[in-house]
């Protein structure tokens, strides 16, 4: 399984001390950084992909029965608990009041008529009460039409960094339960939990691939903060190298028609004002560089059609969202503000945007329609790295 990995000559070293990590960003780049970034995210042009054409076509196929057999199984036990987790909601009272409530609106968890249209439901991570020093994290799934949340942790370690897969039955997530952190995936009620990377070192924000069944994710192999990207079978946790060029990459995304990856690369780990948005075509092994400029560009999402990129810019000395074709051009300002930007996700119809803002120094979610032409917070306890959760067919 690791043969991939050995082939790299990659030699897996300890994790870096909490001094060394919080060191990893200059002045500039933690000057609106808040507590929940800085505990998480310690997060050349020549580059060239480690993806063959055929292991970029991989697929489940009729040749490999028993992994067929496996995810089969996963999503049958999925399905059965979330109508089990269906059954139960009808017997339960329904709240005289929303646990989130839009600002401004203490009453009622009403949504301005810009986003009438809004429906369905957000993961993310939030802070809980851990009772400690070292703050600590949970995945929240959050109901847009009741503002009811579920919550799921493991023990009393910290899960963060949640991210959907396309089918909406399973969701894939980082936490540091056994000491360092690790990929993990749970169906969309927590249950169902397995580990699926197993080393000393970081492995950090996990993404789907179009078919689920990869989850891409950086990883920090040489213990230096310049992070590799990899993939893990979803399933029968294969893993298989991605790229790697000796650059910092990481918040890997790929495209919904499965050609392109796009992900945050920087020379230099220490400075982020170095890093831009790099679009990899898959067996190609094309790469070019999208923003190449002397400010931070981070945190890209491909839209649901896959045509635009959604990114966090530095605008002003501040951080906002921008939007770009996959040639880099045509490029628009989507947000300035309220807060400072540090992450953002398409609903899946297109229409809207979730993102992530600082505000008086707590992250918090916001809605946002896609041409940016009118924003609304919708947390008030915080919120962090949101993504809508595609409905699972026939649940």
């Amino acid at each position: 399984m690791l043969a991939g990995l050995l082939a790299l000559g990659l030699s897996l070293l300890g994790l870096p001390s909490r001094d060394e990590a919080a060191g990893a960003f200059t002045a500039t780049a933690t000057a609106t950084a808040t507590a929940t970034a800085l505990a998480i995210e310690l997060d050349s042009p020549a580059a060239e992909s480690l993806l063959t054409p055929e292991s970029a076509a991989t697929s489940l196929s009729a040749a490999n029965l028993p992994l067929q057999q496996t995810r089969i199984a996963l999503n049958e036990a999925a399905d059965a608990t979330f109508t089990a987790e269906a059954n139960l909601a009808k017997a339960r009272p329904t709240a005289r009041a929303p646990e989130i409530q839009p600002v401004g609106l203490r009453g009622s968890p009403t949504l301005s008529p810009a986003f009438a249209a809004v429906d369905g439901e957000l993961v993310y991570f939030a802070k809980r009460d851990s009772g400690g020093d070292e703050p600590a994290f949970e995945i929240v799934v959050l109901d847009l039409t009741s503002w009811q949340r579920r919550r799921f942790t493991i023990g009393e370690s910290s899960s963060t960094y949640p991210m959907p897969s396309p089918d909406g039955r399973w969701i894939a997530f980082q936490s540091n339960h056994d000491g360092d952190f690790e990929i993990y995936v749970a169906n969309r009620y927590g249950g169902q939990l397995r580990q699926l990377t197993r080393n000393t070192v970081w492995d950090r924000l996990p993404a789907w691939s179009p078919a689920g069944d990869w989850i891409l994710y950086s990883s920090d192999t040489r213990g230096d903060q310049t992070l590799d990207i990899y993939r893990v079978g979803a399933f029968d946790g294969e893993i298989q190298p991605v790229f790697s060029d000796g650059w910092r990459n990481s918040h890997v995304r790929q495209s919904p028609g499965s050609q392109h990856i796009v992900f945050t690369a920087g020379p230099s780990a220490r400075d982020a004002s170095a890093w831009e948005i790099r679009l990899v075509e898959l067996g190609a092994g094309a790469s070019i560089l999208l923003t190449d400029n002397a400010v931070r560009d981070a945190s890209p999402a491909f839209s649901p059609d896959g045509r635009r990129i959604v990114y966090v810019t530095t605008i002003g000395g501040a951080r906002g969202l921008a939007t770009m074709n996959l040639q880099g051009r045509d490029r628009r300002i989507l947000y300035t503000g309220p807060g400072s930007v540090w992450s953002a996700s398409y609903s899946p119809d297109g229409q809207f945007l979730v993102l992530t803002a600082t505000v008086n120094g707590v992250d918090q979610l916001f809605l946002l329609r896609a041409d940016g032409g009118a924003a609304q917070r919708i947390t008030t306890d915080g919120g962090a790295y949101a993504s809508w959760i595609p409905p699972v067919a026939g649940i």
